[in-house]
């Protein structure tokens, strides 16, 4: 049977194009999330206590502002933390890259479709707005 990271996306894969102000080009596939004060511009995420989004191409913002691109629904990559089944809820650890949610009110932001460790990059489903229980 193939894997579900191998089947064909059934849905288009939706992003938005952000503002980035720092560097980031060490960030790819981790979670970022929006500034508070700087309209459109996106920070690494410190922590599940926020809503991430998925960042899959960015650049060194930090003498020039840039622009870095995100997904907000649909299938991409995300790099981990810990060790991840498929199915597992993820939410943004300390720095960006994803973890298996255990903790009640954390923000997930993707979905684990296939297995992985500290370190792999893995595909996932990006999904928003859901805050574990």
């Amino acid at each position: 049977m193939p894997s579900i990271a191998t089947n064909p996306i059934t849905g288009a894969v939706k992003t938005l194009t952000v503002r980035i102000d720092s560097d980031l080009s060490d960030k790819e596939y981790t979670a970022v999330d929006f500034d508070a004060t700087d309209e459109n511009v996106v920070n690494a995420v410190a922590d599940a206590d926020t809503q991430g989004f998925l960042l899959i191409e960015a650049s060194d913002g930090s003498s020039t502002e840039s622009i870095g691109t995100i997904v907000l629904s649909g299938r991409t990559k995300a790099l981990l933390v810990g060790t991840v089944a498929p199915g597992d809820l993820l939410c943004p650890s300390t720095g960006g890259a994803l973890i298996k949610n255990v903790t009640d009110k954390k923000y997930n932001c993707a979905v684990a479709l296939e297995i992985g460790v500290t370190g792999d990059i893995i595909a996932v489903e990006a999904i928003q707005g859901t805050l574990s229980v």
